[in-house]
């Protein structure tokens, strides 16, 4: 096999070819593969000598570019809430970001980053930054000057994945772009005592699990316990279940054990529904591995 330097040839070149059969969507073609030239350009790390074939960006980041390219160069990137009937959380939310399979979800990553952290800046920073995969975010973030982890602004697009407020927080959980519609959850609890029930998670993906306890309508507790070894992070959303507002969204941090507890105490005066976001921010869980939780509600006693 022949090893090539990239850049030192004067004969080298870019070729987008786009097949007969694919005519009927080869501007959109043509836009997301141009995205990927503009990637390699940009973030095209030396070639190692050990393993040629594996020497620049990840699949998931580098699938962002090209999904990203193809819609600001045939749509209206500033024209909001147009209807976005792909949206991968619709169907399954549950699919690991860090390990690329489905190219609405990459999409709607970078769409969400261009919108909450610097639009153009964000973009030509990270196309130019040569680290890989979340280092590689964390770094254009930190660059920017933004004080938030990978893990925050992760945690932040998958709430909006599922409440899309642009009012709530001024638009912190919100897609200006797109509008889509009900996010699915795994699970929806309709009365007290939920029983332990358990549940798996991909890394780098949400559970949304519901309680809309009709009957009595009063503070209950949610007990959620993780696999020790794992990483997880937790968010409850409270909401009205009439009007969809949003009353509040709490974060909350499982402790060194991955359990954690929340009181829903305003159930039933402030709101009437809860949504329990369940997140893997594991990196170290391999493709096609799972973090396993389980979790539990009773009626609050005091």
């Amino acid at each position: 096999m022949t090893m090539r330097i990239w850049n030192r040839h004067s004969s080298e070149h870019e070729l987008v070819y786009v097949s007969a059969t694919s005519f009927y969507s080869a501007e959109k073609i043509t836009a997301h593969e141009f995205g990927h030239l503009l990637h390699w350009q940009q973030d095209h790390s030396a070639e190692p000598t050990i393993n040629p074939i594996r020497f620049w960006e990840v699949a998931w980041v580098d699938e962002q570019f090209s999904t990203f390219a193809s819609v600001y160069l045939t749509a209206d990137l500033y024209k909001k809430d147009v209807m976005d009937d792909l949206a991968f959380f619709v169907a399954e939310p549950d699919i690991p970001l860090i390990y690329f399979s489905n190219y609405d979800q990459v999409k709607l990553f970078m769409l969400f980053m261009f919108e909450h952290y610097g639009q153009w800046d964000y973009i030509k920073t990270l196309i130019r930054n040569q680290s890989d995969g979340i280092e590689g975010i964390a770094g254009t973030l930190k660059q920017l000057g933004y004080s938030v982890s990978f893990d925050d602004v992760f945690e932040q697009w998958i709430i909006a994945n599922y409440i899309d407020d642009p009012a709530y927080e001024n638009g912190k959980y919100y897609h200006a772009h797109y509008n889509f519609r009900k996010c699915k959850e795994s699970a929806t609890h309709t009365q007290l005592p939920v029983e332990k029930t358990d549940a798996t998670v991909n890394p780098y993906a949400a559970d949304y699990i519901s309680f809309n306890i009709e009957k009595g309508k009063k503070p209950f507790v949610v007990q959620f316990n993780g696999d020790a070894t794992k990483k997880f992070r937790l968010a409850f959303i409270l909401m009205n279940s009439n009007d969809k507002k949003v009353y509040k969204v709490v974060p909350v941090k499982p402790d060194d054990s991955a359990a954690a507890t929340f009181t829903a105490d305003a159930y039933g005066s402030e709101y009437d529904k809860v949504v329990m976001v369940v997140m893997s921010t594991d990196e170290s869980i391999p493709e096609n591995s799972t973090a396993s939780y389980s979790y539990s509600a009773v009626k609050k006693t005091k």
